[in-house]
């Protein structure tokens, strides 16, 4: 199966609600850990207005398959789909608690009773040893999950079969050494697919001074637990029109443990992206599966773009920002990109 995307829409719109607010007023969703230290009193230094944001992606997808391929999953039709038509709203409670919602519409191509879902909602608290967040958010395994999705070069997740978009529980991150490296740890006890428990630590041992070539590395660990005895393997071919590619189905398992390693690098206009996850699967009537997966990409902005890194916002825990334009009046980039994936593989499988 080839396929080929091209977004249409990537846009992030600041508004706010009554009393108006202007472009300098709207600050980053992006909440630092740190709590505020500031002596002015809190009346004077907290804006409790409600912070309204948009986020929209769209592509248009056309697949060739072999006779094998639809054989296996049918015929996928080219089409278009609005990815992505997100609302952000979040609002300061105090200088060191806000909440955060983000309900999502899903596409044209989803069922009537899927349009719509809730993508974030959340509690946070900026503690003295970090931002601590409650609800249901981003769980902190594999980069590609915790960097924005408009900022990677793939047109979609890739190792989606070892991940879940979003759980229900509790997660602190922070900075370490000068903001040259992040941690996070998570526990999701509360979602039908099974208690989960996450680690991450990143670091960016090389950085120029202007921050725009620079090498990120990270591990990540997570706990798979099982749902009603059962455990599933499953994932799209980055595309969210597509059905399901990868898809063990349920089969009797008690939990799994994950790895995943992270490579970033960029120079300039040119990117490496890679990572390699591996599941060890405790299902003894299966022999104890182990699965891996991984992906390689090399992206090069045609426009002269250098994306540069945001370790020190953990709200997305060491990742790299979007481009940043060659020209500041730029409000367009072209990218070629060119990749190798093994999306899922099983090393053992009974």
């Amino acid at each position: 199966m080839r396929k080929m995307a091209a977004p249409l829409i990537g846009c992030l719109l600041a508004l706010s609600v009554v009393p108006p607010v202007f472009a300098q007023d709207v600050p980053n969703t992006q909440h630092s850990a740190v709590p505020s230290s500031s002596p002015a009193p809190e009346a004077e230094s907290v804006d409790h207005r409600v912070k309204i944001g948009f986020a929209g992606i769209g592509d248009y997808t056309m697949f060739s398959q072999t006779p094998t391929s639809v054989s296996q999953v049918g015929t996928v039709a080219s089409q278009a789909d609005l990815r992505a038509a997100r609302v952000v709203l979040t609002q300061n409670i105090s200088k060191n608690f806000y909440w955060y919602f983000a309900p999502n519409y899903n596409g044209f191509v989803t069922p009537p009773d899927q349009l719509f879902s809730i993508y974030d909602l959340y509690l946070a608290y900026k503690s003295p040893i970090g931002l601590l967040t409650i609800g249901k958010q981003k769980e902190t395994f594999v980069y590609e999950m915790a960097a924005l999705a408009a900022n990677l070069p793939q047109q979609e997740r890739v190792l989606s079969p070892f991940f879940l978009s979003r759980a229900v529980g509790v997660k602190l991150t922070n900075t370490a050494l000068g903001q040259r490296m992040t941690w996070a740890l998570g526990w999701y006890p509360f979602y039908y697919d099974g208690s989960q428990t996450t680690a991450r630590l990143t670091g960016v041992p090389y950085i120029t001074g202007d921050n725009a070539e620079w090498v990120h590395l990270g591990v990540d660990y997570r706990y798979v637990g099982n749902t009603y005895g059962k455990l599933r393997f499953r994932g799209k071919p980055e595309s969210d029109i597509a059905p399901n590619f990868v898809d063990t189905g349920s089969f009797t398992g008690n939990y799994a443990n994950e790895l995943n390693y992270e490579l970033v690098a960029t120079t300039k206009p040119i990117s490496l992206y890679s990572e390699f996850s591996k599941a060890w699967v405790n299902a003894p009537l299966s022999q104890n599966p182990v699965f891996f997966g991984y992906y390689a990409e090399l992206a090069w902005a045609i426009t002269g773009e250098t994306r540069r890194t945001i370790a020190t916002l953990v709200t997305d825990c060491g990742s790299s920002r979007k481009s940043l334009p060659a020209h500041m009046s730029s409000w367009y980039a072209f990218r070629a990109t060119i990749s190798t994936a093994e999306r899922f593989r099983a090393a053992t499988w009974a």
